[in-house]
């Protein structure tokens, strides 16, 4: 559980997801960027990574902790989001190639 207020990067997120753990983080600077969350669009997409929450209240919170237990209710389902949690990889390797594209785009004039 990370719940920062305000995060500007993070590698909590990141380690736990490597190892299996499902991260629960407030939407918030590197950790919204790090963790999609467990909804039912992402879950169908096969997109989801962990659980996030925006409003930084009690409710919002506990309403991501509610999530998490629902989905460790279905043993097949955390375990696929756990899987793709981690096979993400944070290297600099696919950032590299989106800045390689971006400056390939760019005319000099």
């Amino acid at each position: 559980m990370v719940p920062s207020r305000y995060e500007p990067c993070g590698l909590v997120q990141m380690y736990g997801s490597l190892y299996g753990t499902l991260p629960l983080v407030h939407r918030v600077g590197g950790l919204a960027d790090t963790v999609t969350d467990c909804t039912l669009e992402n879950l169908a997409e096969d997109k989801a990574t962990g659980f996030s929450f925006d409003q930084f209240d009690v409710r919002a919170f506990e309403s991501a902790v509610l999530r998490a237990f629902a989905l460790y209710g279905k043993p097949s389902k955390w375990r696929k989001v756990q899987k793709r949690g981690m096979l993400q990889s944070f290297g600099w390797s696919h950032s590299a190639e989106q800045y390689v594209s971006l400056y390939k785009q760019i005319k000099i004039r």
